[in-house]
């Protein structure tokens, strides 16, 4: 028997996005069939619960990659040289 923990994680070519939620997953290896929890006994309960305190999950939420970090560094700086030349004609500075 096999016990999954699962987290789901997308990725494109922009950011990387994490769920908080966890799938976990019981599978028999002898006759390939999952096996719900309805169906566990004493002794897979306290395995289940040792294998669950063992598993760490990987920090949920948005991490940006490369490519969006500096598109979105290239966004802000042209956010603030427009509004410098902006304040810049507006005071007669130029």
């Amino acid at each position: 028997m096999v016990f999954s923990f699962i987290q789901n994680q997308k990725e494109n070519s922009w950011m990387i996005l994490t769920s908080a939620e966890i799938q976990e997953q019981l599978f028999c290896q002898h006759c390939s069939q999952e096996i719900y929890p309805g169906a566990w006994d004493e002794a897979i309960e306290r395995v289940y619960a040792y294998q669950k305190k063992c598993f760490t999950p990987m920090p949920s939420g948005v991490q940006l990659k490369k490519k969006s970090k500096l598109l979105l560094g290239a966004v802000i700086t042209v956010l603030i040289l427009g509004i410098g030349l902006w304040l810049s004609l507006q005071n007669d500075w130029i």
